[in-house]
This record gives C-alpha cells, sequence and structure tokens, in this order.
C-alpha cells in the first residue's frame, strides 16, 4: 500500500479546509498475464524421436546397383549404324566391307548408360539413361492365381495351372516294408514335419523326406500310398496342409505375385557410383580399336523427392513391407526386339539347357505385358524396340493364412533375344534377367498374434479369422529400428522426418547356356527330378 498527499487548492471558498489530507491506493489486480511458451521445459528427444518415426510414412529409398553381364553372342549386320554398334571379332575377319559387318555388339547396348553415339533414334545426352533400360519403383498389389506354367521334371514337360499348387511326379517304392510314393517336386515344397499335403482332393500325412542324398528334403516327399491313388509317373500337384485335421483354412494358396508403379516411382534418378567399379571386374572394358565389348559399372538410384506410403497396402491388405526397383530392358536402338514380338517371360524352374518348350511358347509370349513398338530413322528405316507397361508380372508364390506367412517359391525372369536385324547363328539363344529388386521396409514378427474374437481390440484389418479357432490370427510389422530377441528387424536413417531406407544388389543379365549360371540353378531346383546336389566332403579337417 502507497500513500499520496492531497494538496488544497490555492482557491479557497467558505467551505474549504486548510489542512493537507491523505487517501490511501491500493494495487491490486483479479487477471494474471498469460505467458504464451514455458522458457525452461525439459525434452526428451529420443522420446520425441521415436514419436516422430511412428507419425511419418515419407520415404525416399536408395538404390545401390551392380550390373554385370556376358557379352557372348556374336552376328552379321547391314544396319548403317554398323560401325558404331559392332565390336569386331578378333578371331575373324575384323576388316569388314562395306556391306555388313561382323562381331559384336557394343557394351553400350547393355549398360544402364548409353555413351553418344551415332544412332537411328537421335541420341540426347539427358535421356542416356533410359535408351537401353527403364526403371521403376513397384510394389506387390494384386495375385494372379490362373496363369499357366510349365515346367521340365524327369524329361517330361508338363503344363498347370498356378493355383493348382506346386508339380511332382510320384514313384512307387518300398520303404520299411510299406508301399510308399515318392513325391518329387519341380520346386522345393516347403513342407514340414507334422503337415501334411492335398492331392486330388485327398489330404495325405508324410511318412517321410528326402531319399538320403543331400538336401533332397527339400524336393521329395514320401507318403503311404493307401490304394495307390496316386499314380506313378504321372505329373500332378500339390498342396501345402499345415494341420491335416483342419485343411480347409490351414491348405496354402498358389499364384503369380503382380508389380503396381508406386505413385512417383516412375520419377527415379539414375547416377553412376562415383569410380565404384563391379566386383566382377575380370573381362570388363576390354578394348579394340576403340570399341568396348563388356563394361561392369555401379549405379544408384533415387527418387527426385519423398513419397508417401501411408495408405499403401500390399496383396494381401498389408502395410506393404517391400519396395522393388523394377528393372525392364528397352533397346531402343532396334537390336533386340522385332514386329510383333513380345518379351518372352518365365520363372526360375524355366531356365535350363535348350529349354524352348516355355520361353517359345505362346503362354510365354502371349502373356507378356511388354510389347514391341517402332519408330523410323531419317530415311525411313523402321527399327523396333519394348515399350514397358506399368504393371508386371513377378515371382511364383505360396501364402498360407493360418500362418500369415508369404515365401516366393520361384523368382521370376524376362528373357530378350537379338532381332533379325542382327544375326546370330541361334537367334533362339538369348539373355535372362531378373527384373524385380527388392527393398525390405518393415519386417514383420517371427510369432503369429492370436485374440478371441469377444476380446477383439485394435486388430489389425489384414488378420485372419479361424473359425476352427475362434480365433484372430496375425503377425506384427516391427517399427524401423526394433529388433526381436532372435535379431529380426529392420534399421535406416530417418532425418527430416523421413526414411532413407537403403539395399545394394547385383543385376545380372546372362546368356542362355551359361554354364555357372546353369549349374546353379539345377543343383538350387532339382529341376529335372534328379538328385544332380554333392553332398559336400566332410573329413577331418572341418
Amino acid at each position: 500500500m502507497n500513500k499520496y498527499s492531497i494538496i488544497p487548492s490555492l482557491y479557497k471558498n467558505k467551505v474549504s479546509d486548510d489542512d493537507n489530507s491523505q487517501i490511501s491506493i491500493e494495487f491490486e489486480s483479479t487477471r494474471k498475464e498469460l505467458i504464451e511458451f514455458d522458457r525452461d521445459v525439459n525434452v526428451d528427444l529420443k522420446k520425441l524421436y521415436e514419436q516422430e518415426k511412428s507419425k511419418s510414412f515419407k520415404i525416399r529409398p536408395v538404390f545401390n546397383i551392380n550390373f554385370t553381364y556376358i557379352n557372348s553372342y556374336s552376328g552379321i549386320t547391314s544396319s548403317k549404324y554398323k560401325n558404331e554398334l559392332i565390336y569386331p571379332l578378333l578371331n575373324s575377319i575384323y576388316i569388314q566391307d562395306e556391306k555388313v559387318k561382323k562381331g559384336f555388339l557394343q557394351a553400350y547396348e547393355f549398360d544402364f548408360y548409353r555413351t553418344p553415339t551415332l544412332t537411328a533414334f537421335g541420341y540426347e545426352s539427358v535421356s542416356a539413361y533410359t535408351y537401353n533400360w527403364r526403371y521403376y519403383l513397384t510394389y506387390p498389389y494384386s495375385e494372379d492365381s490362373k496363369q499357366r506354367l510349365n515346367i521340365k521334371m524327369k524329361n517330361i514337360f508338363y503344363d498347370w495351372t498356378v493355383e493348382d499348387g506346386i508339380p511332382f511326379i510320384g514313384y512307387d517304392v518300398i520303404i520299411n516294408g510299406f508301399n510308399i510314393s515318392r513325391i518329387t517336386c519341380g520346386v522345393e515344397h516347403n513342407v514340414k514335419e507334422g503337415e501334411s499335403v492335398l492331392i486330388n482332393g485327398v489330404v495325405y500325412d508324410v511318412y517321410s523326406f528326402g531319399d538320403n542324398s543331400f538336401e533332397s528334403e527339400k524336393y521329395i516327399i514320401n507318403i503311404l500310398n493307401i490304394n495307390n491313388q496316386i499314380k506313378s509317373s504321372i505329373p500332378s500337384t500339390l498342396k501345402r496342409v499345415v494341420i491335416g485335421g483342419n485343411s480347409g483354412e490351414t491348405t496354402s494358396r498358389y499364384y503369380i505375385r503382380k508389380h503396381k508403379v508406386i505413385d512417383g516411382g516412375d520419377k527415379l534418378v539414375v547416377t553412376k557410383s562415383g569410380f565404384q567399379r563391379g566386383v566382377f571386374d575380370g573381362n570388363s572394358n576390354i578394348e579394340f580399336s576403340g570399341f568396348t565389348k563388356e563394361s561392369n559399372y555401379a549405379y544408384n538410384f533415387t527418387l527426385q523427392n519423398e513419397i508417401n506410403i501411408e495408405g499403401v497396402v500390399d496383396n494381401h491388405n498389408r502395410p506393404i513391407s517391400e519396395l522393388y526397383l523394377t528393372i525392364i530392358f528397352k533397346g531402343q536402338s532396334g537390336f533386340f526386339a522385332s514386329r510383333n514380338d513380345n518379351m518372352k517371360k518365365g520363372w526360375e524352374f524355366n531356365i535350363l539347357k535348350n529349354n524352348i518348350q516355355w520361353w517359345e511358347s505362346r503362354n510365354s509370349e502371349s502373356n507378356s505385358d511388354i510389347r514391341s513398338i517402332s519408330y523410323f530413322d531419317n530415311e525411313k528405316n523402321e527399327f523396333f524396340y519394348y515399350d514397358p507397361p506399368n504393371v508386371f508380372d513377378g515371382d511364383f508364390c505360396e501364402y498360407n493364412e493360418y500362418e500369415q506367412l508369404e515365401r516366393v517359391v520361384s523368382d521370376f525372369y524376362y528373357k530378350i533375344k537379338h532381332s533379325p536385324i542382327f544375326n546370330i547363328n541361334n537367334n533362339e539363344k538369348g539373355y535372362y534377367y531378373k527384373p524385380h529388386n527388392k527393398l525390405q521396409l518393415k519386417v514383420f514378427s517371427d510369432y503369429v498374434e492370436t485374440v478371441d474374437k469377444n476380446l477383439a481390440d485394435n486388430v489389425p484389418n489384414y488378420a485372419f479369422y479361424s473359425k476352427v479357432d475362434g480365433q484372430f490370427r496375425w503377425r506384427d510389422i516391427y517399427s524401423v529400428g526394433f529388433f526381436d530377441e532372435n535379431n529380426n528387424g529392420i534399421n535406416y536413417p530417418f532425418i527430416n522426418n523421413s526414411f532413407y531406407p537403403f539395399v545394394n544388389n547385383v543385376f545380372k543379365l546372362f546368356p542362355e547356356g551359361y554354364d555357372y549360371y546353369e549349374q546353379k540353378i539345377l543343383k538350387s531346383t532339382n529341376i529335372d527330378g534328379n538328385s544332380l546336389i554333392v553332398k559336400p566332403v566332410i573329413d577331418d579337417c572341418e
């Protein structure tokens, strides 16, 4: 409280008082000024960082691709561009006449980056990465269970519809005095101990696996053949059943996975990885008189801007956990595609020596979405190249709703061949490549969550409801940076409210009949039904 004096006025009247007087004035208020922000707040940076990560769906993926190939097929061409396109054969007359030239295509006809040369389409440096190949960011969004496939087993070619399951041939054998049907599958069956198989509508328990040869248990199932219902030496198909007594819910289904370009995924930026050369650089960059036959560079692929994957789901209605860099051959110079030519497609089990049954069939060509289109040079000469779509076939897969697991049965491949303009000794020969290069975004838990229907709360919409168990079943999706006790998880940088997942891959373009790869395929798939895998030697030095 403060006291203030009031001084009398000099002008008086008859009632004025000459005495000084004082009054008390109190400075009090019932309102308080609000402070907009606290000046001292304790921030848990780790907690804030995790909160930002959990709310962010922006990503900018990075793929580092090491491209390796073998330039195998020589030929003859009379194209006016022959001097720029052909690497001369050293063991033949490489001083050609004016009409034809013999040799190999140069390295830049295969590489991701096409160097400036004389071409029929008019070269522009800004498009250097788009002439030979096209690149897309894709994800599996749907399934096709009606495609027709073909496989060779025991020198028998067998056609089946993918939804029918795993192809096999059965043979009658006797094991421990029992009549057994030995089921030899053309691909890994994925059946485990204690599970069953469904053949021609009948569920069979598994007696044993394999025939005592190395890793034969992955391809061979031994079944008690009661009443000889499984016919010997006749190809058929089977489906995996997790619980024999609940075959309706626990039977796997089989399909071809379909890939779709994600929004903005066709706007990829491609750059060479500095001075990085591939690890398979033994025969690369072979030069002769200014010509280059092969090269082996590494490339980086990323997006111009971040993309938002919130709400994007895969072919099982789950939040996407995988992205793919899909690389499609284009061949704009015209030395591969031809009129009415579709790019050949198949699966890993189709890659065999002289396996023309599938690759030259109408199934391989007519179902392919990649067709050829043409253009003309200044002199009205017509050239053809492949025009990729925005939807692509993918791997042959198995999915089990009860287990909530998907596995790849066989990888998907394309095959390209030389066009008639470049005559080779056998024009059916060509090059194979696997177009889809995976980047793991997130992982699912290695155990199945279950909850009774009466207690279900916050069950994800992709959960499977088992009528037999009366439970919802699903696998949780681990957050980026989380690892369980089995080290199951994934981690990559998070900055500026965006994730930066990355992966290193090798992209192979290999020729038909390439011994090393052919043997690798045969040994890994047992495709001919023979025990081709040799058991490793184990001695006292192990």
